[in-house]
């Protein structure tokens, strides 16, 4: 799931966006995770992070997915 936040999602599918190469051959695209995927990348980020010490972007991550999974909204990146 935090691949398509970084990498993109397409539209209504599950495909990356950008997959591989220099970043500059590819457009600006946007990542994102659905609100009915959120609470499952929260359950997966602690798991990830369990008994170590997480990056502060990590807690971001996380905090912004439970937000959103308690919301009931998208979580968006804008990569460009």
């Amino acid at each position: 799931m935090l691949a398509w936040l970084a990498r993109g999602r397409e539209l209504g599918g599950d495909g990356l966006i950008w997959e591989s190469g220099p970043v500059d051959e590819v457009l600006s695209y946007f990542g994102y995770v659905r609100r009915d995927e959120a609470a499952r990348l929260v359950t997966e980020l602690d798991r990830a992070v369990r008994g170590g010490r997480p990056s502060g972007l990590l807690k971001v991550l996380r905090d912004a997915a439970e937000e959103c999974a308690r919301a009931e909204l998208d979580l968006v990146a804008f990569v460009g």
